[in-house]
């Protein structure tokens, strides 16, 4: 009776969320990037929350570059970056949130280009309901899954996570905002229509340069470009047309009733 006493004791016990909720102390926290190019420093401030700063480093030889400092701190982050500027992307996530329901004032994530913050979503931005959560007893989560840095095409980078309710948030690098599949797909086909455009112009510099005097503030129309290539000029998706430019500037794509 004894031994059976103890033993549904310790199921209850084993079951409790209260030894799943106990919050752990902030502490000095290193992350590098995925090829260790970079690496960022995160210290607190104080034993809990987002007091602090986080510095991003470069790796060097001798000794490492400073790069960028922001006055918060992380438990988690991520970075990503390319060494020609250098360009960094830094994803900064909020702290294991008391309570049980997402609100306005919890940070969730946040996105940083260089020193620039673009974006940054409380926990009910990105989970939209209060109730749309992974609660225990004291705490909560909204997101289940880090899927990490991907490259859809060229240079463009997207960071994947899937949130509690099993849905796949999708962030644009470069503005910090979420991207639908569908607009994912949309700004791969302008990638490609200004990498054909780019070499279309370059056709055209190589036999308008002893033609045309001020070749650079030359404002290039489609006719121009057609007429150099007329089989590779690219077709702009429906309900847009191409703002081709000067020389040196990439090609628009834009809504077909902007002017």
């Amino acid at each position: 009776m004894k031994q059976f006493f103890l033993i549904g004791f310790m199921i209850i016990v084993l079951a409790s969320p209260v030894f799943a909720d106990r919050e752990k102390g902030n502490r000095v926290y290193v992350q590098a990037s995925d090829y260790g190019q970079f690496y960022a420093k995160s210290i607190p401030a104080e034993a809990y929350g987002l007091k602090g700063k986080t510095q991003v480093f470069q790796v060097m030889p001798d000794k490492d570059r400073l790069l960028y400092s922001y006055d918060w701190y992380s438990p988690e982050i991520y970075l990503s970056g390319f060494l020609a500027g250098p360009v960094i992307y830094v994803v900064q996530l909020g702290s294991w949130n008391r309570g049980r329901e997402a609100n306005g004032e919890d940070l969730a994530i946040a996105f940083y280009k260089n020193d620039q913050l673009l974006k940054q979503y409380s926990t009910l931005d990105i989970v939209k309901s209060p109730v749309n959560v992974s609660a225990s007893e004291s705490h909560y989560t909204v997101f289940k899954k880090r899927l990490g840095f991907r490259r859809p095409w060229g240079n463009q980078m997207v960071f994947d996570f899937e949130t509690e309710s099993g849905d796949i948030l999708s962030f644009d690098l470069e503005t910090g905002k979420i991207i639908t599949k569908e607009e994912e797909k949309l700004n791969e086909q302008f990638y490609n229509i200004q990498s054909k455009l780019a070499q279309i112009k370059w056709k055209w510099h190589e036999e308008n340069k002893d033609k045309i005097k001020d070749l650079n503030n030359y404002e290039m129309t489609e006719e121009d470009l057609k007429a150099v290539d007329p089989q590779n000029y690219p077709q702009a998706p429906a309900g847009y047309r191409i703002i081709p430019h000067k020389m040196w500037e990439q090609a628009e794509i834009v809504i077909s009733d902007r002017h």
